[in-house]
């Protein structure tokens, strides 16, 4: 926890009276002395919000790290949502009421507020979006008003999809089904930030399509909107290899089928894709995947052409290279040598696989195509971490040649 000053000690405190008075206050009746604590409630409510942005930004200048700046933040979002959620709770509660006047007046304030707190969880995601923690849960008056905003714009959409779109009916339901998960689900994994940014990303890009009334022109613009995203959704991941396939078997030539997914790949690349989180950040991006499928299937291709038109290439496979370290370590070593530049290479797939008959480890355990490309994109810590200290190691083996 970042070193804060005392008034924003003070100021936590206070919030958190607040938020225990919302849960257990009752709806006012009509006795004047509680319309006058809902009152008085209300003000101090309306007061805390005008100085939550100032609070918040003195104290993250007082965090001097960045670890403090991100649980400096992660406490802020913690607080709003708590805060939110209590004050929504109690709301909900004036609808029961009989009084007219007051309810419309209390509604429209706690209204004002409750919408001050979410623009403010807003501009922390916007503004301080290294910072900001994607993983907590949105609150309950977000949730709703965004399940609301959904429905309305779905209908919308579908009204018009269904007016202009002849894009295949397999392909639309897979483009929508985070949105229609997110509406019939209650399960609380949907409800994060990252889930919400996204389907708020998937909306506005299925909502921007100029479809022009094709099968095919419509099928590419809604494919080629779901990869700028990065909707790596599993099913349109294999939706996409296996048009890919479909298209690949229908030429009638190896050539053609070649220069089919060479053009393939070549589209790809021109997608002007967003570089930043997608459907699921777990998962590798909609652009890679896609884009290691197609290096798999032309170098399978290639390999076929030249094994029908050329003899096999010979050369001895016996390992010329042992190393003492193991699989998982090459691979990541190799890894950053080709995001740094050291190694350049226009056919990654190839690269690799051509490695593997000179290369054995220590172990003698044997290296397979599947097994050296995942420890070449491996993330694992304890990997990592190893490969560190053999680079380590090897500075040091550099200082001892200068003396």
């Amino acid at each position: 926890m970042p070193l804060i000053l005392h008034e924003e000690e003070l100021f936590f405190t206070e919030i958190n009276h607040l938020i225990t008075r919302y849960k257990q206050s009752p709806v006012p009746t009509e006795l004047a002395e509680s319309v006058s604590d809902t009152n008085l409630l209300l003000q101090e409510t309306e007061k805390k919000i005008t100085l939550l942005e100032g609070v918040f930004l003195e104290g993250l200048l007082t965090a001097h790290h960045r670890k403090d700046q991100i649980i400096w933040i992660s406490n802020m979002q913690r607080m709003v949502r708590i805060f939110s959620d209590a004050v929504y709770g109690w709301r909900k509660q004036l609808i029961a009421m009989h009084q007219t006047t007051l309810k419309k007046e209390w509604m429209h304030r706690t209204e004002k507020f409750l919408s001050a707190m979410q623009s403010f969880n807003e501009f922390l995601q916007k503004d301080y979006s290294s910072l900001f923690d994607d993983s907590q849960l949105i609150s309950n008056y977000e949730q709703d008003q965004f399940w609301i905003a959904v429905s309305c714009r779905l209908k919308k959409l579908n009204k018009r999809w269904n007016a202009v779109c002849k894009a295949d009916p397999r392909l639309v339901e897979i483009a929508l089904l985070p949105v229609l998960k997110f509406q019939q689900s209650e399960d609380l994994q949907f409800h994060d930030h990252q889930n919400i940014s996204f389907l708020r990303k998937l909306l506005t890009n299925l909502e921007m399509i100029d479809f022009k009334g094709t099968v095919e022109k419509d099928n590419q613009l809604l494919r080629d909107g779901l990869m700028r995203i990065n909707y790596n959704h599993p099913m349109f991941l294999l939706y996409r290899q296996d048009h890919i396939r479909k298209a690949v078997d229908s030429k009638s030539n190896s050539r053609d089928q070649l220069l089919y997914l060479w053009q393939e790949k070549k589209q790809l690349q021109q997608i002007l894709y967003e570089n930043n989180k997608g459907y699921n950040n777990k998962n590798e991006s909609a652009h890679v995947v896609l884009d290691h499928f197609l290096e798999y299937e032309i170098y399978y291709l290639e390999r076929t052409i030249n094994t029908l038109h050329e003899p096999a290439p010979s050369y001895d496979k016996t390992p010329i290279a042992i190393f003492t370290i193991p699989a998982s370590s090459i691979g990541i070593l190799l890894r950053v040598m080709v995001d740094i530049g050291v190694i350049k290479t226009s056919n990654l797939t190839q690269m690799l696989i051509r490695l593997i008959p000179f290369i054995q480890t220590k172990k003698k355990d044997p290296l397979t195509e599947g097994g050296f490309r995942n420890d070449f994109y491996s993330t694992n810590r304890q990997e990592l971490n190893s490969v560190k200290d053999l680079l380590f190691e090897m500075i040091k083996g550099v200082n001892r040649l200068e003396r």
